[in-house]
């Protein structure tokens, strides 16, 4: 390092007018020997620098967009505020229609749920008639069966007793006189009627 004083050691306020060029004021000059550079040292802070300029840049990017859409978020926020507002006196408006419909539901559904109640009643009591019908059924065909044989008998016990008539018939004497044999016929008879 070389350090030299000219003119200008003097004092700089102090100068004379003059034109000579002694007076003129001088600075001091320091002349600094610089080592010789390392070009990979250099390379790397270059790189360096260039990635340090990069992240500045893309900070500086971020800032922006955070920016913006801290602005974007504002108008939404004032947007969706007055919908929010009206959404809160919809509901307030809507709750009492929806206690009234909540109401008429739950009597609908106490009134569905006695209708099934009563539907389980009345299909028991129409299985019980069914089964009672068809007990009805078997009874009336053996009120039929009883009838037919009934009929039946009656009818060989009307020929019985029209063939008993015709054999008394053929068995009274010509005469008017009642023998023995007639009044068992007789008896017979009124005991059959």
């Amino acid at each position: 390092m070389v350090v030299s004083a000219g003119p200008a050691a003097r004092d700089p306020i102090t100068r004379a007018p003059s034109g000579d060029p002694s007076d003129t004021p001088s600075v001091w000059s320091i002349h600094v020997a610089l080592p010789p550079l390392d070009r990979d040292v250099m390379r790397a802070s270059i790189s360096h620098l260039t990635g340090v300029l990069i992240l500045v840049t893309a900070l500086a990017d971020l800032a922006t967009d955070h920016e913006n859409l801290q602005h974007r978020f504002r108008e939404l926020r004032s947007r969706v505020e007055p919908l929010e507002e009206e959404l809160v006196r919809i509901y307030a408006a809507a709750g009492p229609f929806v206690a009234h419909r909540q109401h008429e539901y739950n009597v609908l559904l106490a009134r569905f749920q006695t209708s099934q109640l009563g539907c389980a009643v009345m299909r028991d009591a129409l299985a019980d008639r069914v089964d009672s019908a068809q007990k009805v059924e078997d009874v009336q065909k053996k009120l039929d069966l009883a009838q037919k044989i009934q009929a039946e008998g009656a009818a060989w016990f009307l020929a019985r007793t029209d063939d008993l008539q015709a054999q008394l018939a053929s068995a009274h004497p010509a005469s008017t006189s009642p023998s023995a044999q007639g009044i068992r016929v007789a008896t017979r008879e009124a005991e059959l009627h």
